[in-house]
């Protein structure tokens, strides 16, 4: 009798933990929810920064319109890794001006991202979920192209 109670809770954690992961949603500084099924398939861009760090905020405009003209297939995203509460966060992205979409959870466990020791740093993840790029320091709307480019041309060869 005990063995089937204990094989019972198993199989219970298991749906339970299997259920979790699907439904991982993440939400940005607008409110909008994204969940993590919506970024399988797709290139993503993660760009971690602080609003006290100069070259994360000199490459806000490069990201921004890396963001206006992405390809259907790839998506962005800002990270701040100073822990702000939501509604502070969502003031200091509008201040800032960034228009891409800012996370308020931070994505790195899902991915299996290195721990950010510094910013600005940026992953690209491919669309399988696995990170094939890690840029450190500021980066430009043309070198992030350029590394797409050349990523997804390694992946379909």
């Amino acid at each position: 009798m005990q063995n089937k109670r204990v094989f019972a809770f198993i199989l219970m954690l298991i749906s339970l933990l299997a259920g979790c992961s699907k439904s991982v949603v993440f939400h940005d500084t607008k409110g909008d929810a994204i969940p993590l099924s919506t970024l399988h398939g797709k290139w993503v861009v993660i760009n971690y920064w602080a609003s006290w760090c100069h070259n994360c905020m000199k490459e806000v405009p490069q990201l921004n319109r890396f963001y206006h003209i992405l390809p259907n297939d790839t998506l962005i995203y800002g990270v701040n890794i100073e822990s702000l509460p939501p509604s502070q966060l969502a003031e200091v992205v509008h201040q800032k001006y960034i228009q891409f979409p800012v996370l308020i959870e931070d994505p790195a466990s899902f991915f299996g991202l290195d721990t950010v020791t510094g910013v600005p740093v940026t992953f690209i993840i491919n669309p399988k979920g696995k990170c094939v790029k890690v840029i450190y320091g500021p980066t430009t709307d043309v070198q992030l192209s350029s590394f797409l480019l050349t990523l997804k041309t390694h992946e379909t060869t």
